[in-house]
């Protein structure tokens, strides 16, 4: 240890090996020879002091100043180092946490911005909704009123006089008005009667002055059938009716 020496006279105790030498309470080495026993006092503070030899009976607190500093700088460095680790590992979870923090914040921000949205729409809901009530309560009282003015109908007294006025074929009259003829015809049995008289020239063959005159079967004016529901005469009559009188004409020639 180069750098022990005594602060009186520099001499340092690998020089003179059966010198002994002394620390005093202000942390100041001296030589046997250069302090005084009886009174000490520390010629650097000039002021008295109390001192301890330095040899192996020296405490451990003060034994630890004259120790090797390279073992206690490796295991400074050690501790160090795990110090840093620990340090590094709180500051990552600090600024985790910070981050956490701080989208929380922003979470919470816009749940509020929402909130406060919501809460103006249901505020506005329930205005409306009072109005709906209060204008619904008017227009009940409203019905009420008329009701109340306005008398209702009776029903009628007899349900079937509704039916008094409707006159509705027979199957017999059906029968007979669809196995009338349009026109009247003679059998064959009748036809010596007409032999020698000329056959008449009509425009309309076969329809008599009784017979009414035949119509378009969608003319509303259509009055042979109209008794009947849901009848409707052959489209061709006017043709049929010709065929069968050029017939008649033949046989009768």
């Amino acid at each position: 240890m180069f750098w022990v020496f005594c602060c009186s006279c520099f001499s340092r105790p690998s020089q003179l090996a059966q010198r002994k030498f002394y620390m005093s309470s202000c942390s100041h080495i001296y030589c046997e020879r250069c302090i005084n026993h009886t009174h000490p006092y520390c010629r650097r503070c000039c002021v008295s002091i109390r001192v301890i030899a330095c040899d192996s009976q020296m405490p451990s607190e003060v034994r630890s100043v004259f120790c090797d500093a390279t073992e206690k700088v490796a295991n400074l460095i050690k501790a160090l180092e795990y110090q840093a680790g620990q340090r590094f590992g709180l500051m990552s979870h600090l600024r985790g946490s910070e981050q956490k923090y701080n989208s929380a914040k922003a979470y919470i921000r816009d749940a509020e911005i929402k909130y406060s949205n919501m809460k103006q729409k249901l505020d506005s809901s329930l205005r409306k909704i009072k109005e709906l009530e209060l204008a619904n309560e008017t227009l009940k009282k409203q019905v009420q009123k008329m009701r109340q003015v306005t008398p209702s109908p009776s029903p009628p007294s007899d349900s079937g006089q509704w039916f008094t006025h409707m006159n509705f074929p027979t199957p017999q009259s059906r029968r007979s008005v669809i196995d009338t003829p349009s026109a009247p015809f003679t059998p064959r049995n009748c036809y010596s009667q007409f032999r020698n008289t000329p056959t008449p020239t009509m425009t309309t063959p076969f329809v008599s002055s009784k017979t009414p005159p035949l119509l378009d079967p969608c003319s509303s004016r259509y009055s042979v059938n109209r008794n009947v529901p849901g009848f409707t005469p052959p489209q061709k009559t006017m043709e049929l009716l010709t065929i069968l009188n050029k017939k008649r004409e033949l046989n009768l020639s």
